[in-house]
């Protein structure tokens, strides 16, 4: 992008030196001279406006995105900082709490690790999923490489559908950090990653139209 704004200045340049050989012409008339003159700066106009579009939307994407990727990184060091002895304590929960076990949820859910169907001992052909056996699992926090695998995540790859559903989880008053960090460090870290996920993966869909507006300019 910066690569094509910076090939605009030169252009105008170059128009303006068509307009000034025109003018030094001769054995054209002045009719058509000056109409020639006319759509070189209509086409310099546009030039014109398009750099300044350039950089509109290069400047208000930068704004956007300079308010999350230092959250999404900080969230990753905090990951990094988790042992394995805080992991296991939370691993080890028996009875963990809704918000525990909504966060690692999350976790889940962004990771794509399915949940198992357990049916409702109270009713009949009716299941349930549960998410707190595979969070616990080989895949998710039994792996010895969970924090490679988290940090691995890129947010702009995530689904819509998986957004969706994450988003209705994360608005549950109980998903909160208050809630989540009475329980243990790792669970802490774990929240702040899956928020900045969030954030990361909307920030980016909403700058969609700018990158469009980019692309084209680049044309």
């Amino acid at each position: 992008m910066q690569e094509k704004l910076s090939e605009l200045s030169p252009q105008l340049v170059s128009r303006q030196r068509e307009i000034e050989s025109l003018l030094k012409e001769s054995g054209r008339t002045r009719e058509s001279i000056e109409k020639q003159i006319e759509m070189l700066l209509l086409e310099e106009a546009m030039l014109a406006y398009q750099l300044e579009q350039g950089k509109r939307v290069q400047a208000e994407c930068h704004i956007e995105f300079s308010s999350v990727i230092p959250i999404l990184n900080k969230a990753v060091t905090g990951l990094q900082n988790l042992n394995r002895r805080d992991i296991d304590e939370l691993r080890s929960l028996k009875s963990p709490p809704f918000p525990i076990k909504a966060m690692l949820k999350a976790v889940c859910m962004i990771l794509n690790v399915k949940p198992i169907l357990k049916s409702i001992p109270t009713e009949i052909n009716k299941f349930e999923e549960d998410y707190w056996t595979p969070s616990v699992g080989p895949n998710v926090l039994g792996s010895k490489n969970i924090v490679q695998l988290l940090g691995a995540i890129d947010p702009t790859t995530m689904d819509t559908a998986t957004m969706e559903r994450l988003e209705s989880l994360m608005d549950s008053p109980e998903f909160s950090f208050v809630a989540v960090e009475r329980s243990c460090v790792a669970a802490q870290g774990l929240f702040m990653w899956v928020r900045a996920v969030r954030n990361y993966y909307y920030v980016y869909k909403m700058n969609e139209p700018y990158r469009d507006k980019m692309v084209i300019s680049d044309l």
